[in-house]
C-alpha cells in the first residue's frame, strides 16, 4: 500500500502577541535542506559516524575533558520598528545566559530533581561577542541593519542581502546569532552541523531573545537561545521527533525515551513511554524559560565531540574573534623532548602567562600535515609513533583573549628497533577456491617466520608461525581477496614485517542465465561505475561479461552506483534495471538483489545510492546492467533495442567473514532485530530477520521528523518468504524518517534516509 501525504503549512504572521507554547522551527528547517540537497543526508551520516569516533576517543583521553571551549558571537539585529532593535544589552544578557546554561551555574539547576542531578552537565563552553570582525577590525559583536520586511520566517530569506537579510561573518570562524521577527508563532530556529555555510546558524525571534528587558513571558529567561544554540551543537530534541510512538531517539544515551513534547511546567514526576518521569527540565524539550535548566552529560559529550580532532565546527575553537584587535597571547616557549622510546615520546614546554590551554601539533619531518592534541597541560605523551623516524612539534596558546601563534618546531627521532632483515621475494603459486602456497627467500639469522594473512578488507591478521621459507594457506573463502606479509624472528628479535602480497582466491562454478539487447542503432550502455570499477565503452555487441576490473564493496556499506547510455542520434527513453547476485546461487530474483529500477532518455550519468546487505556472501558476485527500450527488462532477457553488461563485485565482510568482532546491529527500544537495505534509499526498503519469528501481519508505520504518521501498513512479504518484508516509498519527499516495525514481539524502530536520484 502506498500513501500520499498532502500538507498544506499556513504561516500566521501575527505582530506582538505571546505565544503561550514554545515552537522550534528547526526539524522543518533540515527537512527543507534535506529536500533540497540531497548529499546533506549523506554528511549528516558522516558527522553523525565521526561524532561516535570523538566520544570514544575523548572518553579514553581526560586530557580533552578539561578544556573549556571559546565561541565568538555576532548578533545581527534586522528591525523595522523601534522595537524589534533590541538594546545591546538585551544582546550581553542574552549571551549571559547561554555561558550561564553552558557552564553549570545557572542559579536554578538546584531545582533538578534528585534522580536528575547526577546527570546535570558542565559543557565547558563559553561565549563571547565577537571583539574583531573577519577583517581584524574593531567591533562590539552586533551589526544592526534596518528592513521593510514584517516577518522572515524559516526559509533563511532573513541570512541573504538580495532577500532583505543580513549575510553572515565566516561561519567557520563566528557563531552567527539573526534576530528578527520570524512570524508563525516560531520562537528560533537553528542550521544542524553540514548544512551549507552561507546559512550556518541561529535564528532567534526578537521578542525571545535574553532575559526580561523586552522579551516575552514564558519566554523571557534567554532559553530560547540555549535551546537553538543546542541544536546548533547537533543536538536533536529531547523526545527524538517520533510523533508520540516512543521509538524515536536524540542518539544521547542518558536522557529518557519520552513520548513528546512538555509544554509549560510539568511537576515531577511526569512519566511517559514507561520512563520513571520524562526529563522536561531538559533545555532540548519545550518547557517554558523559567522550567528548564540542564543539559545531560550525553549531551555535553555529543556537543563538545563538533570541537575533536575532525570535529565539524572545531574552527570555532581556534578563531580570532573574541581578541581584542592587536592583543595576543605568549607564543610558547622552551620545547623539549624526553623519554623517547621506538614509539613513543614525551614533549614539554614553559607555561605561558595567560594560558587557558595548549595546541600541540606534531608530524613525521617528511610528513605534509599535522596531528593536532587540545591540552591543558605543558606536556604531552605522544605514543604510536614509528621507530626510527624523525619528528617535528610545535605548541600554540590558547588564551580567555583568543590564541597565540604557533611556537618554532623542535624536533626528536624515536629508537631504532633491533631486528634481523625482512624477508624479500614474497610471492604466491597454486592459488585455489579454498587455498594459496606463499614462499619467500631465506633471511639471514632467521631462527623461524611469522606468517600473516587476512581479507583485503578485514581489520586483523591471522598470524601462524613457521621455520620454513614458504607455507600452505587453507580454508580460504572462494572468490576473496586476501593479502598476505613475512616477518623474520632472530634470537635477536623480529624484523618489520615484508611488503604485501596480494592475490584472489578463484570463485567457484556458479553459471547465469543468457541475456542481450539484439540493436544497438540507436541506443547503448556507454558507462558503468561502482566504488573502485569505472569503464566507459561503446557498443558491445548487445552483451559484454568485463572481468578485468572487480567493484570492491563491504557489507553493510552504501555505494553510488553510476551507469549512462549513448544514443546515435534521438535520445529515447531507456529502462534501467540493476541486478547484484548477493547470495551467489546464479540468479538475480532473490529479495534485495534488484538494485536499480528506473527510466530516463538523458545521455548524463545516473546515479543510485545502494546498499551492500550485511547477508551479502563473501567473494567475486555477478552484478547484470540491463538497458531496454521501450519497458523494463527481466535479468535473464533477450530484446531487441538495448544492451546488457555483466561485472564482477568482490564482497568483503559479510556472510562466512572471518572471526573476530562482529558489528553490533543497532536498534532503538530494541526487543527484536531486523536489517533495512538499502540505506539511504529511493523507491523500496527491504527488511530481512535474523530470529526466529516472521514479518507476516507484521505492522510499519514511517514517522517524518515532524512527527507526521505519512506510512501506516501492514508489511508484505517477499513470496513465502516470511521473513523478509518490503516497503514501497517512491513518493515520498527526500529526508530523515523514523521506521517502527510491530509484530507479535514488540515495537522497534530505526532511523532510514530518503534520497531520490
Amino acid at each position: 500500500m502506498k500513501f500520499k501525504v498532502l500538507l498544506t503549512l499556513v504561516l500566521l504572521s501575527i505582530q506582538g502577541i505571546s505565544w503561550a507554547q514554545r515552537k522550534c522551527g528547526t526539524m522543518d528547517h533540515l527537512q527543507h535542506l534535506l529536500e533540497q540537497d540531497p548529499s546533506l543526508a549523506e554528511r549528516r551520516a558522516g558527522i553523525e559516524d565521526r561524532t561516535a569516533q570523538i566520544i570514544k576517543n575523548q572518553e579514553n583521553d581526560k586530557s580533552t575533558q578539561a578544556v573549556t571551549y571559546t565561541i565568538p558571537v555576532v548578533v545581527h539585529i534586522l528591525y523595522r520598528t523601534t522595537a524589534e532593535n533590541i538594546s545591546d544589552a538585551q544582546v550581553q544578557s542574552q549571551i549571559d545566559v547561554l555561558n550561564e546554561d553552558y557552564q553549570l551555574l545557572n542559579a536554578d539547576n538546584v531545582s533538578v530533581p534528585s534522580f536528575f542531578s547526577g546527570l546535570k552537565a558542565n559543557v565547558q563552553i563559553n561565549f563571547c561577542l565577537a571583539k574583531q570582525d573577519p577583517s581584524g577590525v574593531a567591533t562590539t559583536g552586533i551589526t544592526r541593519t534596518t528592513t521593510t520586511k514584517t516577518s522572515y520566517g524559516t526559509n533563511d530569506a532573513v541570512k541573504k542581502v538580495s532577500t532583505g537579510g543580513k549575510a553572515p561573518w565566516n561561519t567557520a570562524a563566528y557563531l552567527n546569532i539573526w534576530v528578527c521577527n520570524i512570524g508563525g508563532g516560531i520562537l528560533g530556529y537553528a542550521q544542524f552541523p553540514g548544512g551549507p555555510t552561507a546559512t550556518d546558524g541561529v535564528v532567534i525571534d526578537y521578542r525571545y531573545m535574553g532575559r526580561n528587558g523586552s522579551s516575552v513571558a514564558p519566554f523571557n529567561k534567554g532559553r530560547t537561545a540555549t535551546h537553538e544554540v543546542g541544536h546548533y551543537l547537533n543536538l536533536y530534541h529531547i523526545w527524538g521527533d517520533d510523533g508520540t510512538a516512543c521509538t524515536g531517539s536524540d542518539l544521547v544515551s542518558d536522557t529518557p525515551n519520552q513520548a513528546d513534547e512538555n509544554y509549560g511546567c510539568p511537576s515531577y514526576p511526569n512519566p511517559s513511554c514507561n520512563n520513571t518521569s520524562d526529563m522536561y527540565m531538559n533545555y532540548m524539550d519545550y518547557t517554558d524559560d523559567a522550567c528548564m535548566y540542564m543539559f545531560s552529560s550525553g549531551q555535553s559529550a555529543r556537543m563538545r565531540a563538533l570541537f575533536g580532532t575532525g570535529g565539524t565546527r572545531v574552527g570555532l575553537t581556534t578563531s580570532s574573534g573574541c581578541n581584542t584587535p592587536g592583543v595576543t597571547c605568549s607564543i610558547p616557549s622552551s620545547l623539549t623532548s624526553s623519554s623517547i622510546g621506538t614509539s613513543s615520546a614525551v614533549v614539554s614546554w614553559a607555561a605561558a602567562t595567560g594560558a587557558v590551554s595548549y595546541n600541540l601539533q606534531y608530524k613525521t619531518s617528511a610528513g605534509s600535515t599535522f596531528t593536532t592534541i587540545n591540552t591543558s597541560s605543558t606536556s604531552y605523551n605522544l605514543s604510536g609513533l614509528a621507530a626510527s623516524t624523525s619528528y617535528v612539534f610545535q605548541v600554540q596558546t590558547i588564551c580567555s583573549a583568543g590564541s597565540s601563534a604557533y611556537s618554532g618546531t623542535s624536533s626528536f627521532t624515536t629508537g631504532s628497533v633491533a631486528t634481523c632483515n625482512a624477508p624479500t621475494g614474497l610471492a604466491t603459486s597454486s592459488v585455489g577456491q579454498n587455498s594459496a602456497s606463499l614462499s619467500w627467500a631465506a633471511a639471514s639469522g632467521a631462527t623461524s617466520y611469522n606468517v600473516q594473512f587476512k581479507t583485503a578488507a578485514a581489520s586483523t591478521y591471522t598470524t601462524v608461525n613457521t621455520a620454513s621459507t614458504n607455507y600452505s594457506l587453507n580454508g580460504l573463502v572462494a572468490g576473496t581477496a586476501y593479502v598476505a606479509q613475512v616477518q623474520t624472528v632472530c634470537s635477536s628479535g623480529s624484523s618489520s614485517y615484508s611488503s604485501q602480497v596480494g592475490f584472489t582466491t578463484t570463485s567457484g562454478s556458479v553459471s547465469y542465465c543468457t541475456a542481450k539487447g539484439e540493436s544497438q542503432a540507436d541506443e547503448w550502455i556507454d558507462r558503468v561505475s561502482l566504488n573502485n570499477l569505472v569503464r566507459t565503452s561503446g557498443k558491445d555487441a548487445g552483451y559484454i561479461y568485463f572481468s578485468t576490473t572487480n567493484a570492491n564493496v563491504t557489507a553493510g556499506t552504501s555505494y553510488s552506483l553510476g551507469y549512462s547510455a549513448a544514443f546515435t542520434s534521438t535520445a529515447y527513453t531507456e529502462y534501467w534495471r540493476v541486478y547484484i547476485d548477493w547470495n551467489q546461487n546464479g540468479v538475480f530474483t532473490d529479495a534485495g538483489e534488484q538494485m536499480v529500477s528506473r527510466s530516463s532518455s538523458s545521455s548524463s550519468n545516473l546515479s543510485t545510492t545502494i546498499k551492500v546487505p550485511t547477508t551479502a556472501k563473501n567473494g567475486l558476485t555477478r552484478m547484470r546492467v540491463v538497458m531496454k527500450y521501450g519497458a523494463y527488462g527481466t535479468s535473464c532477457e533477450s530484446f531487441t533495442y538495448g544492451e546488457v553488461e555483466d561485472y564482477n563485485v568482490n564482497v568483503s565482510g559479510g556472510t562466512n567473514r572471518e572471526a573476530g568482532p562482529q558489528e553490533p546491529i543497532v536498534s532503538e527500544n530494541a526487543v527484536f532485530t531486523f536489517d533495512i537495505y538499502p540505506n539511504p534509499a529511493h523507491d523500496r526498503l527491504f527488511l530481512t530477520h535474523s530470529e526466529q519469528i516472521t514479518f507476516e501481519e507484521g505492522k510499519a508505520q514511517l514517522v517524518d521528523m515532524k512527527g507526521r504518521i505519512v506510512i501506516e501498513e501492514t508489511l508484505k512479504t517477499s513470496g513465502s518468504n516470511l521473513e523478509k518484508g518490503e516497503i514501497e516509498i517512491g513518493n515520498l519527499p527526500n529526508g530523515l524518517y523514523n521506521l517502527i516495525i510491530s509484530t507479535e514481539k514488540g515495537r522497534v524502530s530505526k532511523k532510514i534516509i530518503i534520497v531520490h536520484p
